[in-house]
């Protein structure tokens, strides 16, 4: 089956939307989320991390955490504009809008 042009363009959008949430093309790229959490693994790992240390990651991973959700938001919001009311519908049940 041949695809329209609002169909393809509504896939592109739905990959760039993934792509942003998910951190980027590279394979192996890590998001900040899973930057900050894999240094706080690595910190929490060593036994001579001071409760200081600890608690600058933990910070850092919930700065991210935010960053990450503000981000989500804007992408959504913009995705939304160009969307019909149909393919609103099928992101919001397959759970990339709310």
């Amino acid at each position: 089956m041949v695809r329209g042009g609002k169909e393809i363009c509504f896939s592109i959008v739905s990959i760039l939307l993934l792509h942003e949430f998910v951190g980027g093309w590279e394979y192996g790229a890590m998001s900040p989320v899973d930057r900050s959490k894999s240094e706080l693994r690595q910190m929490l790992a060593s036994k001579d991390a001071s409760a200081d240390q600890i608690k600058a990651r933990l910070t850092a991973l919930r700065v991210a955490q935010e960053h990450s959700r503000q981000e989500m938001t804007k992408a959504r919001q913009n995705l939304r504009q160009l969307l019909t009311l149909r393919q609103e519908a099928t992101l919001v049940l397959n759970g990339l809008l709310d």
